[in-house]
């Protein structure tokens, strides 16, 4: 009975230190969580909103605590705390979007800011990779196009790219569609959108829509998404272009189309 007694207490001290242990041990790391559970239409969101030592710890998704497995970028002011500072040959690295492959329409959501009017080569805002056998080696991607394709410190040319199952399309914003200010050297809201329903894609610029294109009855997206092998944030896949040279945040991917009031409410907030 002593014996029994004895294994009682050994057991209820044990299970006592082991809360105190639990209530010591550090939090993972103070960064944005965003309201969105996994499993909802926000899909991955990263605010570069750390302030640590630990750069992986400063850009890490706030859905599915995914880490990126490289971020050599600079921390600087954002449109609401922190931000990143993009640099020519280096980019964000990730193994995963969080599921966003699957998805049948999307919204994109960021913020910019550069001066940079790039003189020959293309600038990417990020780019999805994949394994399909495609020459840009990615399923998805955007960028501004350089200064011989029309690019000005008055107008942008804007491209968007997808590839999936169905085939490819190019989405671009050129010749009277030039996007004005958006080289001014202050923070600018995007959004891309494309809705499965009527095959639309759009591009919102500072809470406001800019501009909408048609891919002719493609109707649901279908990306081959065991081919894609993670995310580049301000990088390429290709073997011509350039990395982003500027500051970004707030990226978020949605598996949905948004609303423009959604859009709107992202604009106002700085999200």
């Amino acid at each position: 009975m002593k014996n029994l007694y004895k294994i009682v207490i050994i057991i209820m001290a044990a299970s006592l230190w082991s809360g105190c242990q639990k209530m010591e041990r550090p939090a993972l790391g103070d960064y944005p969580k965003d309201v969105s559970a996994p499993g909802g239409p926000l899909k991955f969101y990263v605010a570069f909103d750390g302030i640590t030592k630990d750069s992986l710890l400063n850009a890490v998704d706030s859905i599915m605590a995914n880490f990126p497995s490289t971020n050599p970028l600079k921390s600087i002011d954002g449109v609401s705390r922190k931000a990143v500072e993009g640099e020519k040959g280096k980019y964000i690295n990730y193994a995963s979007t969080n599921g966003f492959v699957h998805s049948s329409s999307f919204s994109i959501s960021l913020w910019i800011k550069t001066n940079i009017i790039p003189e020959k080569e293309s600038l990417f805002l990020f780019s999805v990779p994949t394994t399909v056998g495609h020459w840009s080696n990615a399923t998805m991607f955007a960028l501004i196009d350089h200064k011989g394709a029309g690019t000005t410190v008055d107008g942008a040319v804007l491209k968007f790219f997808i590839l999936d199952k169905k085939g490819e399309n190019w989405f671009e914003f050129t010749g009277n569609d030039k996007i004005p200010g958006l080289l001014n050297n202050a923070w600018h809201h995007l959004v891309f959108t494309y809705n499965e329903t009527n095959s639309t894609f759009s591009l919102y610029k500072d809470g406001v829509l800019y501009k909408t294109r048609l891919w002719n009855n493609h109707g649901k997206l279908e990306i081959n998404s065991d081919k894609v092998t993670g995310l580049r944030l301000l990088g390429k896949t290709t073997d011509w272009g350039e990395e982003w040279q500027g500051g970004m945040d707030q990226f978020r991917l949605y598996g949905k189309a948004l609303s423009e009031e959604e859009i709107a409410e992202l604009y106002k907030g700085k999200k």
